[in-house]
């Protein structure tokens, strides 16, 4: 490999890593979050403003999850008349779509990566190519010479 090729899968490496430590990092919010719901009756809280605002600084990669975040932050704001019964059961469904939106981010950035190691690769072979067809035509041009 040469330091083109490695300093775009370098990039993608360092791209996926970030992804991964802000998927950890909102993955362990939410189970903080999710958590206080067996601890405490939830006063009235509206989410959605604070859900929309971030979003829109999140990747374009992300923007898929927004209306599930959206859904769930609705969830969280018309528990404040419900039972414990159905905050248990709400803190189980935001685990498991915690869990689903870092898995998918998580697959979006390796794909990403793998696209950045596969065009770096495609670079190189065009490189190798290249010079294999400047030495060709030496060769050719030299038993040119050689036979006038």
């Amino acid at each position: 490999m040469s330091i083109s090729t490695d300093s775009y899968t370098a990039v993608a490496e360092q791209a996926r890593q970030a992804t991964e430590r802000s998927v950890e990092g909102f993955r362990n919010a939410a189970q903080v979050f999710a958590n206080q719901f067996e601890a405490v009756a939830l006063p009235t809280v509206d989410l959605t403003e604070p859900v929309a605002r971030y979003f829109e600084y999140v990747q374009k990669a992300v923007d898929v999850n927004r209306d599930l975040a959206t859904k769930w932050a609705e969830l969280v704001s018309n528990l404040s008349g419900s039972a414990r019964e159905q905050a248990e059961k709400v803190s189980g469904i935001v685990r498991n779509q915690t869990d689903t939106v870092a898995d998918l981010t998580v697959k979006q950035a390796q794909k990403a990566e793998q696209a950045a190691k596969e065009q770096a690769e495609k670079v190189e072979q065009v490189k190798r190519d290249q010079a294999e067809e400047a030495e060709e035509a030496e060769r050719a041009q030299a038993r040119e010479a050689k036979r006038v």
